[in-house]
C-alpha cells in the first residue's frame, strides 16, 4: 500500500471533513500534446499520467486546491512523452511513480525510484485502488487503468491500437469510461500524414479510431447492461474533431450523441459532472398502410 498523504490545509481551500468526503475525477489534459487525469478520494490524490509541463501541472492543481507535494502517486501507462512530461518535477516533489517494469526501463528509472505494477495486479493508496490491464500500443509495457474511488469505478484507456476481451471485461465494471477516439479513418487516409505514420496509427499497436471506439463501447454496454458516462480521449488535432468523434462513436456504438463527451485538449474538465450515455432507441418501421402483391400492385 502506498503512503497516504494528507492534503488538507496545504492550499488553505478545504476543511478536513470536505476532503475526506470528496471524490474527484478531473481531466487536466487530453491529446497528443499531453495527457493527465487527477483522481481523488477523500484526502488522497493521484494522477493517471502526467504528460503536461510542470508549470502547467502546478497551475492546474492549484486551481483545484492542490500542490505537487499533495499527490501520493502517479500511475504511468507508458513511456511516450505526452504521458510522462512532468515526471522530473513529480520525482523532485517525492511523488511515488507506479508503472510497469518495461515502462520504467524505457524511462530510465532506477531500482528505488518507482513501484512496479503489472497486468492483473493492483495497488492501493488510502481509499483509492488502481488495477492494471494490458493494452495494445507501440510501447514497452503499455497498461490501461481501472480506478476504484469509493463506490465509483473509472476505466481509463487512452492509447490502444485495438481492443480485446480484456479491455471489455475491464470497462464493463466502470461507471465512468475514458477511452480513446483518436481519428476519423477517412480524415486520416486523406490527410497530410506521411504514409508510414498513417500505417502506424492504423496498426494494431497504433491508435483507436472513432469507429472502433464505438464498437468497443457498444460491446461493453451489451456485456455490462450499464449506461456509463463516456469521455472520448486523445483526439487527433489533424485527423479528428470533437464533433466528428461524437458523431462517429454515436453511429458505431448505438449511442445518443448528446451523452458522449470529448475531452478538451487544453482545459480541465470535471468528469463527474455529466449525465450517463444512453442507448439510441431502435428505428421503428412505419406501419404499412397497404401490402404489395407479388406483381407489385397494391392489395387493400
Amino acid at each position: 500500500m502506498l503512503k497516504e498523504l494528507p492534503t488538507f490545509g496545504s492550499a488553505g481551500l478545504s476543511s478536513v471533513a470536505e476532503l475526506r468526503s470528496r471524490t474527484r475525477l478531473i481531466s487536466l489534459a487530453s491529446g497528443s500534446s499531453g495527457n493527465a487525469l487527477l483522481v481523488q478520494q477523500g484526502s488522497v490524490s493521484g494522477l493517471i499520467d502526467c504528460g503536461i509541463g510542470p508549470n502547467r501541472l502546478r497551475s492546474e492543481l492549484l486551481n483545484i486546491g492542490l500542490r505537487l507535494t499533495d499527490l501520493s502517486f502517479v500511475f504511468i501507462t507508458h513511456e511516450h512523452i505526452d504521458h510522462i512530461r512532468a515526471i522530473p518535477a513529480l520525482r523532485k516533489a517525492g511523488v511515488t511513480i507506479v508503472t510497469g517494469a518495461g515502462t520504467a526501463q524505457a524511462m530510465g528509472l532506477g531500482g528505488g525510484d518507482w513501484q512496479r505494477i503489472k497486468h492483473g495486479s493492483r495497488f492501493e493508496c488510502g481509499a483509492i485502488e488502481v488495477s492494471a490491464v494490458r493494452i495494445s500500443h507501440d510501447a514497452a509495457e503499455p497498461l490501461g487503468a481501472v480506478v476504484q474511488l469509493g463506490e465509483l469505478t473509472a476505466a481509463i484507456f487512452t492509447d490502444l491500437g485495438e481492443w480485446d476481451g480484456l479491455t471489455v471485461d475491464a470497462m464493463s465494471r466502470a461507471d465512468v469510461i475514458v477511452v480513446e477516439a483518436n481519428h476519423n479513418i477517412d480524415m486520416l487516409k486523406r490527410g497530410p500524414y506521411p504514409a508510414h505514420l498513417k500505417r502506424r496509427v492504423l496498426s494494431p499497436v497504433g491508435h483507436l479510431s472513432n469507429d472502433d471506439c464505438g464498437r468497443l463501447t457498444e460491446t461493453v454496454r451489451e456485456r455490462s447492461g450499464k449506461n456509463p458516462q463516456i469521455y472520448l480521449a486523445h483526439l487527433s488535432e489533424t485527423n479528428n474533431t470533437p464533433g466528428q468523434a461524437v458523431a462517429d462513436v454515436a453511429v458505431f456504438g448505438g449511442w445518443v450523441a448528446d451523452g458522449l463527451t470529448p475531452l478538451p485538449r487544453g482545459e480541465t474538465l470535471d468528469l463527474l459532472g455529466t449525465a450517463p450515455a444512453t442507448r439510441r432507441p431502435p428505428v421503428e418501421a412505419q406501419q404499412r398502410l397497404f401490402s404489395m402483391d407479388i406483381l407489385g400492385e397494391p392489395r387493400f
